[in-house]
């Protein structure tokens, strides 16, 4: 059924949805703390452990004696260079400017350990930025996530402080670590409904 924004339709449905979604964001989700307060320092230790081994790699010594004092094991920059103009590996795609891109899209097609273990570094870095934002935002063992309908032009919601509609869900590793924060009420279960097809398309 075709619903434009400015039809009465159309209004009872944004009214109606965005009640819906504040009483949503009032009752909140409830968050295992104790969960968060282990598994971010786990994190952190394992990235921690992981730039020391690299630090240690005949790459890495090769690294800090062309950049020296500004080598810097999280620039995109100086990991292209290193690649892909000294040691020669085959550079599949650049920026618009011209410099190599190191993206993970990018790195997964380089076979060096130093490589493999430093994706292992930026996943962790991301699990750890997401379960941060988590524990930043709960109160009294709740997070009341913002949720808004009226940023994108398909009237689909979207999620803020933090964002529960952007969890990885393709990363099994990731999917797992951070929906582990998120526990039922006591008597409750936790259930996920993907409404996705349903989306509204805005008129042309």
């Amino acid at each position: 059924m075709r619903m434009l924004p400015h039809t009465e339709n159309g209004y009872r449905l944004l009214h109606e949805g965005t009640i819906a979604l504040a009483q949503m964001e009032s009752h909140g989700m409830r968050v295992d703390e104790g969960y968060l307060r282990r598994a971010i320092p786990q994190v952190q230790k394992d990235v921690a452990e992981l730039k020391g081994s690299l630090r240690s790699t005949k790459l890495w010594r090769a690294w800090r004696k062309r950049f020296g004092s500004r080598s810097n094991i999280n620039s995109g920059q100086q990991l292209g260079k290193m690649l892909f103009d000294v040691m020669g590996f085959e550079a599949p795609e650049q920026t618009k400017s011209g410099k190599h891109k190191t993206d993970a899209a990018v790195l997964t097609k380089v076979d060096h350990p130093f490589v493999k273990r430093l994706l292992r570094i930026k996943k962790l870095q991301s699990i750890e930025k997401f379960l941060k934002n988590i524990q930043s935002e709960v109160c009294d063992g709740l997070v009341h996530t913002s949720f808004n309908l009226n940023m994108a032009r398909t009237f689909r919601s979207s999620s803020s402080s933090p964002n529960l509609q952007n969890i990885p869900v393709r990363d099994k590793e990731m999917k797992e670590k951070i929906r582990r924060c998120f526990v039922a009420r006591k008597g409750r279960r936790s259930a996920e409904i993907d409404y996705s097809g349903a989306e509204i398309g805005s008129a042309s």
